[in-house]
């Protein structure tokens, strides 16, 4: 197809753009009760925004420009915003400077590949745009894995998703899970699609909050009537159980020397044990909200009821970015877009002798009890965290408010997020060892 200009300027918010395409080679033969062949026809579209803002695409396709044989394709919402937020995580945010100097004084290997990877990571940071997009509103709470904690998770989700299935009984949900891996590295799946009201009074959905049970990841999709892609989602997911002492004793330690080296201060000891990951999220839109019958602001209040009842409580947040929350699995090591913004070298580790990459260690209670996997406008940390930043400089910029041992923080208006980040900034998921603030 070519690419042109509007043919016809309908008001000062509309406008009509003609195009034709060659395709006398192709040859659709008319369709018949006998046939069974389809034909695909897929049209992609490339939009260069010059500004901020939402459109709405109409597309008509018309075989050889007759207008009695029209054919209206499915609308396109388009929406465009602005970089707001450079990351101080990313080594790019000019109100710091991030120290390399050690790297590129030596002459390794390890040196060379931490900065090429660096740099190939920052140049993506650079022009990545999901966490200023507001496309999809989660909530995330990690804990300590315990019963308690596990039956806060079953409160927690029960009280979303029966009022949904009394409400809208035709609801359905694709389920996928995945039990903790075996001593030969293997963890067997299941994925199937079943009413939202038979998964709740399942076999299945109670062996989900059982302690110590056999499942590492449980992942919800939820469908409407209205829509082919899921509107919202809901899952649980735990850290890997080392399987033996020995294995044990050896991720204790490379969690206590990672900190030690990324912070510049000595952690004597950290534990290996998995931590449980929460989540819940639904699409930013009103048409998904209604159906959900939520809102953020209910899910956010819901998240902090969670949040200041769970006593195991690590870290948890509020956010609306484009990124639904999933974490690792069996096959795959996964970082949250926060995590993905930054510089951290997740595959290679920041020490030569430090044993390696920091995927396997990300979500156990001894990394997540000291670094933050996210930062957001509204977040919830256990005491160990909140100890570790100076509370004066953190209150400057947020209000702080203390239930049960976990603390609420809520960025004040007119702050930016970086503003946040560096009051965060000896828990956040980098050498902060490496950064001043100038």
């Amino acid at each position: 197809m070519r690419k042109n200009s509007p043919s016809q300027q309908l008001t000062a918010a509309h406008r009509r753009y003609e195009n034709s395409a060659d395709l006398s080679g192709l040859n659709i033969p008319s369709k018949t009760p006998e046939r069974t062949t389809r034909i695909l026809i897929v049209l992609q579209l490339s939009v260069v925004a010059q500004t901020d803002g939402d459109w709405t695409i109409e597309i008509s396709f018309q075989p050889n420009g007759d207008e009695t044989k029209q054919y209206r394709l499915p609308k396109v919402r388009i929406e465009t915003v602005l970089k707001n937020w450079i990351p101080v995580v990313s080594g790019l945010n000019s109100k710091t400077e991030y120290h390399l100097i050690d790297l590129k004084e030596v002459q390794t290997r390890f040196a060379s590949n931490i900065l090429q990877e660096m740099r190939s990571s920052q140049s993506h940071s650079a022009n990545n745009l999901l966490l200023d997009h507001p496309a999809i509103t989660s909530n995330v709470l990690i804990a300590r894995e315990n019963q308690f904690s596990l039956d806060a998770s079953n409160v927690y989700f029960e009280k979303w998703l029966k009022p949904l299935a009394l409400a809208h009984p035709e609801t359905k949900v694709q389920l996928l899970t995945e039990k903790q891996r075996t001593r030969a590295g293997s963890a067997s799946k299941t994925k199937k699609t079943l009413a939202l009201e038979d998964l709740l009074v399942s076999k299945t959905w109670h062996q989900i909050f059982a302690a110590g049970g056999a499942y590492q990841t449980v992942n919800l999709s939820i469908f409407s009537k209205d829509f082919e892609h899921p509107i919202a989602g809901a899952g649980l997911q735990l850290g890997f159980r080392p399987q033996d002492e020995a294995e044990l004793q050896k991720l204790n330690l490379k969690i206590a020397t990672t900190l030690s080296k990324m912070r510049g201060a000595e952690f004597v000891h950290a534990s290996s044990a998995p931590a449980i990951h929460v989540f819940n999220w639904v699409i930013n839109h009103p048409s998904c909200y209604r159906w959900m019958e939520t809102s953020t602001d209910s899910m956010r209040e819901e998240l902090s009821k969670f949040a200041n009842s769970d006593s195991e409580l690590l870290q948890a947040w509020h956010s609306s970015c484009t990124w639904h929350p999933f974490f690792d699995t069996g096959g795959e090591y996964r970082r949250t877009v926060y995590e993905e913004s930054g510089i951290l070298n997740w595959f290679r580790g920041i020490s030569e002798k430090g044993g390696g990459g920091l995927n396997e260690i990300k979500m156990s209670a001894g990394w997540c009890e000291n670094v933050l996997r996210m930062v957001a406008p509204h977040m919830w940390l256990s005491r160990k965290l909140i100890e570790q930043v100076d509370r004066t400089a953190l209150e400057l910029v947020t209000n702080v408010a203390e239930t049960n041992e976990t603390f609420r923080i809520v960025l004040k208006e007119g702050h930016p997020l970086d503003a946040l980040e560096l009051a965060l900034l000896p828990i956040l998921p980098v050498e902060s060892s490496r950064i001043k603030v100038v």
